[in-house]
C-alpha cells in the first residue's frame, strides 16, 4: 500500500530527511507516524522501510546530511588551527542550529546528534591524528559527548549564552580551568 507520489530517485532520503526535521517542529518524535512522514515527503512507506526501516535511522541521516558539525570542514576552512578556534566554530553552530537543538532536547533525540558528531569526528583523520587509535576513540567520546551536553545545557537554560559567552565555556571546559580547583582542593584535603 502506497501513503503518497513514490520517489525512487535517490532524492527519497533526502525528502525524508527534511520532511522529518519540518514535522519535529510541531509534532513530538514518539508521535511520529511513519504513514505521517511519508505522506509529508511524498514517498510510500516501502521507500521509507527500504531506505531507513526506522524513524530513527531517518533521523541519524537527517543529521549527518544536515546538521551535525563536521570538523573537516572547519579543518579545510583553517579554523582549526588552534583550539580556541575550535571552540569559537562550535560555539558558532550551537548558536546557529538552536532550532534543531530544541527539537533534539524535546524529544530526548540528544543521542542521535551526539553519534553523528562522534562518527564524523572519526572520519576526519586530521582531528587528533597525533593520538593513537584506541585514545583517540576515547577522546573522541569524551568530547562529542561534552559538546552534546554543553549544547543541551543551551537549550535548558533558554538559549540565552551568546557566542562568545559559549565559547569561552567550551574552552574553560577543555582547558581544564574548571577542573583547577577542583583538584587543589583535593590535594588540600589530602594533605590534611
Amino acid at each position: 500500500m502506497q501513503n503518497g507520489e513514490d520517489r525512487n530517485q535517490p532524492y527519497a532520503q533526502d525528502s525524508i530527511a527534511e520532511a522529518l526535521l519540518r514535522l519535529l517542529q510541531s509534532e513530538p518524535f514518539a508521535k511520529l507516524s511513519i504513514c505521517r512522514l511519508c505522506q509529508e515527503a511524498h514517498v510510500s512507506r516501502q521507500t521509507f522501510y527500504t531506505r531507513f526501516g526506522t524513524k530513527e535511522k531517518a533521523m541519524m541521516y537527517a543529521l549527518r546530511t544536515t546538521s551535525t558539525y563536521m570538523p573537516s570542514l572547519v579543518t579545510k576552512a583553517g579554523a582549526f588551527d588552534h583550539f580556541k578556534g575550535f571552540c569559537r566554530s562550535y560555539s558558532r553552530y550551537i548558536i546557529d542550529k538552536s532550532w534543531l537543538l530544541e527539537v533534539l532536547v524535546k524529544n530526548d533525540l540528544m543521542y542521535c546528534l551526539n553519534e553523528m558528531q562522534r562518527e564524523c569526528f572519526i572520519e576526519c583523520a586530521d582531528l587528533f591524528s597525533y593520538v593513537k587509535n584506541e585514545d583517540r576513540e576515547y577522546l573522541i567520546d569524551f568530547i562529542t559527548g561534552s559538546l552534546c551536553g554543553i549544547a543541551k545545557t543551551y537549550v535548558l537554560s533558554g538559549c540565552r549564552a551568546s557566542a562568545k559567552e559559549l565559547e569561552e565555556i567550551i574552552f574553560k571546559l577543555f582547558s581544564g580551568d574548571y577542573f583547577k580547583n577542583v583538584v587543589r582542593d583535593q590535594e588540600r584535603a589530602y594533605h590534611n
